[in-house]
């Protein structure tokens, strides 16, 4: 997944930690605190001259992470400490209104992959009364308190073959995207599953039509 990983450990309960890596050489500030998430700070080792890459191809034919959407009942705190490790929102922008300006979204841009962290512009706001529909918002089951994944999106070779592969899944509809289509598993759908699954279309007729 790019350069980032996202580890299952079975145990439940959502997100639990987030690692950063660095190198030996970095000068980022190596103290972070996320609100209301763990977090570790590992040295990675350089890249190798010639580095070995391989793919596994997948039966519902995902072939890697395009988006994660997170959300955090501190917002102005999770992009204070993300500067510290050298993050910074997408233009140097700060988090942008929306959902009736009760909300905002910070967007980063890690490698090819997009993350966008939403989260009250006031911190004391009851999230337990977030609306169920919007299911980029967090807070609706876990109270005030934490940062939580709300949302993942994957790229997908073929609509078809994901069809068969997750009879849960929603119908593909046409996505903003040109030439794209999306489909959706929606949190809940499958018993235990945590946030909302997105797959847009990324098969040879859409390569080079861009994905952000």
């Amino acid at each position: 997944m790019d350069n980032c990983t996202v580890r299952l450990t079975s145990k439940g309960h959502g997100l639990s930690k987030i690692v950063f890596g660095t190198s030996a050489s970095s000068n980022t500030n190596t103290t972070i605190n996320l609100p209301g998430i763990d977090t570790e700070i590992i040295q990675v080792p350089a890249p190798t001259t010639n580095p070995v890459t391989s793919q596994t191809t997948h039966p519902n034919s995902a072939t890697r992470l395009g988006e994660l959407v997170l959300y955090t009942q501190c917002l102005d705190s999770f992009v204070a400490e993300m500067s510290k490790m050298g993050l910074d929102t997408y233009k140097n922008k700060d988090p942008k209104l929306v959902l009736g300006n009760i909300h905002a979204c910070a967007k980063y841009f890690v490698g090819d992959i997009r993350l966008l962290v939403f989260g009250p512009v006031d911190p004391t706001h009851d999230s337990t009364t977030n609306p169920t529909d919007m299911w980029m918002l967090g807070g609706q089951n876990g109270g005030n308190n934490g940062t939580e994944i709300t949302g993942y999106l994957h790229l997908v070779d073929s609509m078809s073959e994901l069809q068969i592969h997750c009879a849960n899944i929603g119908p593909p509809k046409k996505a903003m995207q040109k030439n794209r289509t999306i489909a959706t598993l929606k949190a809940g759908s499958i018993d235990g599953l945590l946030g909302t699954f997105a797959f847009l279309s990324d098969g040879k007729d859409v390569k080079g039509d861009p994905l952000f």
